[in-house]
């Protein structure tokens, strides 16, 4: 009887061996950390839908450089991660998926820049082409666009935040204007600000101001910031929303322009323990080294320049921290809270943050 027992076990055994079906294979195919190794401090983690990474210093000739990459789960990188390649020039790297069937390209350049400019004449498009991006370096604007793609499922005839034709000087400007929002996967969205910012956006539903993820790494061979400047005009829209879609008589909406650079932990940049601040924080956290803004950025029917310095909390200690920088154009100051009116339109060009060599 024991044979018998023995052997319908080893029947079964086999029989359910045959039924387990191997895991499906990853199908991302994504760069989520690119580095140096030679320079740690430059590393980044970029957007998902984006193909460019470019890097600034203000060292000319930088020549030979082992990128330090991970890619999705399973995914394999050609040029391959601690091969040295000359970055002098831009580099085409190719990722493919686990189940070989996705590949997404990138190309990788380290541009010299000397001060940090952006004149927003060029625009670069993402998400199948839907969603426009200005070239400062080509991955570190971000915007609030993509969510609003989200929530009206791609059917967005003009974003918040989109090129005008009305620039200061040159071909664009950034045009930043709040719309009307609504009721969205049942959360309250009573306005979709316009923003632009230096760092990343990823929505986060159960508090929008913490979707925006500000900041890019600032070197200590970008030098000190220490001017921030450029043009811009605003209007302030009508009627003024607050948090719970009331309407609030006579509140009048501002803007919002400034820079911020803060101090991270050592190491962190491009990796699980990268540190940004976001819409609950950006002006008032502990780690905020310096400040330029505009106070009161309110009714300005023409071009106005402004040309504004950092004001300093404490030194710039790169022995002890890295630093971040991130300017940051919005619509509707409390936007990251909902509130604003719908209308308001903030147009920006020429924006200049200048350093210093330490």
């Amino acid at each position: 009887m024991s044979k018998y027992i023995v052997v319908l076990l080893l029947v079964l055994m086999f029989s359910m061996i045959g039924c387990i079906k191997d895991a499906p294979k990853n199908i991302e195919a994504d760069i989520l950390s690119f580095g140096f190794k030679e320079k740690p401090d430059m590393c980044v983690m970029p957007d998902k839908g984006l193909s460019k990474i470019v890097f600034e210093t203000k060292e000319p000739g930088t020549g030979m450089l082992t990128p330090d990459i991970t890619v999705s789960e399973g995914a394999t990188i050609d040029p391959k991660s601690g091969v040295p390649q000359d970055f002098n020039n831009t580099v085409l790297y190719t990722v493919t998926s686990e189940n070989r069937l996705w590949m997404h390209e990138y190309t990788v350049q380290v541009k010299v820049v000397n001060p940090l400019v952006c004149s927003f004449d060029e625009w670069e498009s993402a998400g199948a082409g839907t969603i426009q991006y200005p070239v400062l370096n080509d991955y570190s604007w971000s915007s609030a666009n993509p969510g609003v793609g989200t929530a009206r499922a791609g059917k967005v005839t003009d974003y918040p935040a989109r090129p005008t034709a009305d620039a200061y000087r040159g071909t664009h400007a950034a045009l930043l204007e709040t719309q009307r929002g609504g009721r969205y996967f049942n959360v309250l969205v009573p306005i979709f600000p316009a923003s632009l910012f230096r760092g990343k956006f990823s929505i986060d539903l159960s508090n929008f101001a913490k979707s925006v993820k500000f900041g890019q790494p600032h070197s200590m061979d970008l030098g000190r910031p220490v001017l921030f400047s450029g043009y811009f005009k605003y209007k302030a829209g009508s009627p003024f929303y607050d948090e719970n879609d009331n309407i609030v008589p006579g509140r009048v909406d501002e803007g919002a322009v400034y820079s911020v650079l803060f101090k991270t932990a050592k190491g962190v940049a491009g990796t699980e323990k990268d540190e940004f601040l976001d819409g609950t924080n950006i002006l008032t956290s502990d780690k905020i080294v310096a400040i330029a803004k505009i106070e009161h950025c309110t009714d300005t029917p023409e071009y106005t320049h402004f040309e504004i310095p950092f004001v300093y909390k404490e030194e710039i200690n790169y022995d002890l921290f890295d630093y971040k920088l991130t300017v940051v154009l919005a619509s509707s100051r409390e936007g990251d809270f909902y509130r604003g009116a719908v209308g308001s339109t903030l147009t920006v060009d020429e924006v200049e943050v200048v350093c210093v060599d330490f």
